[in-house]
């Protein structure tokens, strides 16, 4: 979970927040009428080692503003399903 507080500096409304994990495709990331956000981040398909997240603020004059963060896993993300439906053989 990210969360956190975007701060346009230009004193413009904020209008799209999203984030990058290594480089990958860019998710869309809701955010309040403060500018505050919390998002998940699909950890699914990252293994462990050195990762890096990038965060993205674009305000309503079209200013860009990023914010780059380096984590690290230290195992990857177990995957379990809890439930599925239909149940099997129910077809």
């Amino acid at each position: 979970m990210v969360r956190g507080a975007a701060a346009p500096s230009s004193g413009t409304a904020l209008s799209a927040l999203s984030y990058t994990l290594d480089g990958g495709t860019p998710m869309p990331v809701a955010f309040g009428a403060a500018n505050d956000f919390a998002t998940g981040i699909n950890l699914f398909s990252t293994g462990a080692g050195a990762h890096t997240l990038v965060l993205t603020a674009v305000d309503a004059a079209g200013n860009v503003s990023t914010d780059t963060l380096h984590v690290t896993m230290a195992a990857p993300v177990p995957f379990t399903v809890a439930s599925l439906t239909p149940a099997a053989d129910t077809l």
